[in-house]
This record gives C-alpha cells, sequence and structure tokens, in this order.
C-alpha cells in the first residue's frame, strides 16, 4: 500500500477545486499519468489538458526521425480522441519536443537530472504562456508534472509552476510521470515528492483494464512494453497519486 492521504481526504480538496488544468508536456502524458482519474470524474466535469510540447517528430516505428508535420497531425488526432474518450478539452501549445526544436542531438540528451530548466531558451515564454492560461480560465488547480524520470520537458514545466505561487489562489498539485514511474521503487517516488515538501494524495479511479483500453488510443506511441509499466505502476501505487501542500 502507499503512504499518504486517504481517498477521502482527496475528494475533500476536490469538493473546491474545479475546474482543473492539467499541464502536459507532451501527447499522451495527462491520459498516461492520470487517465484513470479523469475517467472517473475525480478530476471534475471537462478536465482541460494544455499540452505543451506538441510538435513531433517521435513513433514508435520512427523514434525521433519522422516527418513532423505527417508525425504531429497522427499524435494530435490520437490525442483527440482519447480526450474524447475522457470527456476533456485539449488544447496545443505549438511548441516542439526537444529533438525537433533543436534542444538535443540525440536521447541520451533528453533525460538529465542536472538540467537547469532556467536555462532553456524557452523558459520565460513558458511562464508567460502558463501564467496567459491560468489568468484565461482561472481554474482554482492545475496539475503539473512531478518530473519523475528527468524528462527535461517534464523538469522544465515542473519548474515553471514556482511562478504561479502565491499569484493566485490557484492551488498547484503534481502527478506522478508514466511510464517513467513504472520502473521506479516506490520509496523513490515517495523521496522523489517529500524532497519538494509535498504530500501525496490518493486519487479515485477507474480500473485498471479501462485505462489501458483508454491508452490503445497512442498507436504511434505506446507498446506491450509501456502497458506493462502501467500495469506495474498500479500494482505498485493502488491507485494515481497526485503530490501537493
Amino acid at each position: 500500500m502507499s503512504e499518504g492521504a486517504s481517498l477521502g481526504d482527496f475528494k475533500s480538496i476536490m469538493n473546491d477545486l474545479q475546474p482543473t488544468v492539467i499541464i502536459a508536456p507532451h501527447l499522451d502524458d495527462a491520459a498516461l499519468s492520470v487517465g484513470a482519474a479523469i475517467l472517473a470524474g475525480s478530476l471534475g466535469e471537462q478536465p482541460h489538458i494544455v499540452v505543451v510540447f506538441s510538435i513531433s517528430n517521435y513513433t514508435l516505428e520512427t523514434p525521433g526521425t519522422g516527418d513532423v508535420e505527417a508525425v504531429t497531425r497522427t499524435r494530435r488526432n490520437e490525442e483527440t480522441t482519447a480526450s474524447r474518450v475522457m470527456k476533456a478539452r485539449v488544447e496545443f501549445l505549438d511548441y516542439g519536443e526537444p529533438l525537433v526544436r533543436g534542444a538535443c542531438s540525440d536521447f541520451g540528451d533528453l533525460f538529465n537530472k542536472s538540467f537547469d530548466p532556467s536555462t532553456d531558451p524557452l523558459y520565460d515564454q513558458l511562464v508567460d504562456e502558463i501564467r496567459k492560461i491560468r489568468e484565461g480560465l482561472q481554474p482554482k488547480l492545475m496539475i503539473f508534472p512531478l518530473s519523475l524520470g528527468n524528462h527535461r520537458d517534464h523538469i522544465l514545466l515542473n519548474s515553471t509552476r514556482l511562478h504561479l505561487l502565491g499569484e493566485s489562489e490557484t492551488r498547484i498539485m503534481f502527478f506522478e510521470d508514466l511510464p517513467y514511474a513504472g520502473i521506479m521503487e516506490q520509496a523513490d517516488i515517495i523521496e522523489a515528492g517529500s524532497s519538494k515538501g509535498l504530500k501525496p494524495y490518493a486519487v479515485p479511479g477507474v480500473d485498471l483494464e479501462r485505462k489501458l483500453l483508454l491508452l490503445k488510443t497512442y498507436k504511434s506511441q505506446l507498446d506491450e512494453f509501456d502497458f506493462e509499466l502501467v500495469r506495474m505502476y498500479h500494482d505498485m501505487r493502488t491507485s494515481e497519486h497526485l503530490w501537493g501542500l
């Protein structure tokens, strides 16, 4: 069993925290990390998913080498289909993934625990974009990646939330990044959240098989290995978790 607040605690938080905005680094991150919660309605009606890095050249068949226009079209269609199943709204920001925008030269550079997000040329622009989203939608809850797995885009978006703290009544929480969390020990997940001064909340969700059926929408991105990581995560954590104060 995982440590943290009870399902009752989370439900009491959500009573006053709607609507919800989910800041997703990539096309599939929201469904992977909080798909069960969205399907169950635990994040309120029609949560708003903002996919930041929605221009891509990555598929399972062309990892980082695909035609950008064709891959982006395919992946956005998958995300749109999944959002309909989740009864969520989806918005695409037109930023490229690292291999598209030239932030990395190969996959080895994508994951770097020591990456300083403030050095990224997009940092200030992303802070402004997310501020505008908050001001426009006025959500009571925004969910960012916890940045498990140390993907540079997840670290970058995790850091931008620092500029929102204290600026409004919007509550900031964080999702446990899948599929990366599926290869971690539970103690390491707990340490990652606790080290930021946060505590975990188990989120009411749906049965795992329904979530896996949703994830099969992402035919260009996810395979049996990814599904197994999701199964391993749910076996370990028993439900999706959000972290917050």
